[in-house]
């Protein structure tokens, strides 16, 4: 058998660890080592590197475990964009559209953060749209609480228990009360709220999976707040759920079939 050469295995080693977090987050380098069969050292050498150089991964230093950082989260963010996504995503987004005569918004889950993607623009006179490329923290906007209900246990109590700055007057930073929000959305399949991210604006979002039942983003309908009352949110939340509902099982089917 051929021998391997040492850059070869330390750069199998890194892939090694890093791959480890897609399947359990946070980790610390005792549960590291054990999964992948590696000394506590070179795992704890690796975690360090990854932290230090480009911020791959963060370390807590209150529980001694490391996730990953917001590096890997633009890095995901950019997978996810060179991806079929967005060009599958787009009959469903002219579907809603056609249904609610609103813009409707396709974002992508970066991390804790989620950044707006790509719309169609509504041709109202009176409209709202969004800022492509904008990111902004999983507990504001119908799509950040929408993400926010469906991301890993881990990662929700992260951001719960971070520091939550209003972005308008009735953004909700109290921990219990989003707590609650996001099981509601969690049990119904789609979640809504109005001017807690953009004064005036409101919005409705549900979830979109990839393979495996990855987290990717959310597709959202939104509007001005005379337009899009508690009401009409209601009305369009089963409709925006089984648009990504079906936009899913399309991802699927392409990501997964040669």
């Amino acid at each position: 058998m051929k021998a391997q050469h040492p850059g070869t295995e330390s750069a199998a080693r890194v892939s090694d660890v890093l791959l480890a977090f897609l399947e359990e987050s946070p980790l610390g380098v005792t549960a590291l080592a054990r999964k992948l069969g590696i000394s506590k050292s070179v795992v704890h050498r690796i975690l360090q590197t990854l932290v230090d150089h480009g911020g791959l991964l963060v370390h807590d230093p209150v529980t001694r475990t490391y996730r990953l950082g917001q590096v890997a989260a633009a890095l995901g963010a950019r997978v996810i964009q060179d991806c079929p996504l967005q060009d599958t995503a787009v009959p469903y987004m002219h579907r809603l559209y056609e249904l609610s005569g609103e813009t409707v918004a396709l974002s992508v889950l970066a991390g804790l953060e989620w950044i707006n993607v790509t719309q169609i623009e509504s041709t109202q006179p009176v409209r709202m749209r969004v800022e492509i490329g904008r990111r902004s923290p999983l507990y504001v906007g119908s799509t950040g609480l929408t993400l926010l209900a469906f991301v890993s246990p881990e990662d929700r109590e992260h951001v719960l228990s971070g520091d939550m700055r209003p972005h308008t007057a009735v953004t909700i930073t109290d921990r219990h009360e989003l707590a609650c929000i996001t099981e509601v959305i969690a049990e119904r399949g789609f979640g809504h709220s109005v001017v807690d991210r953009i004064e005036g604006a409101a919005a409705v979002s549900a979830p979109v999976f990839g393979p495996y039942g990855r987290l990717l983003g959310a597709l959202s309908v939104l509007g001005p707040t005379p337009r899009l009352t508690r009401e009409r949110r209601l009305e369009l939340g089963p409709t925006v759920s089984r648009a990504a509902a079906e936009l899913s099982s399309d991802l699927e089917a392409r990501w997964l079939i040669p």
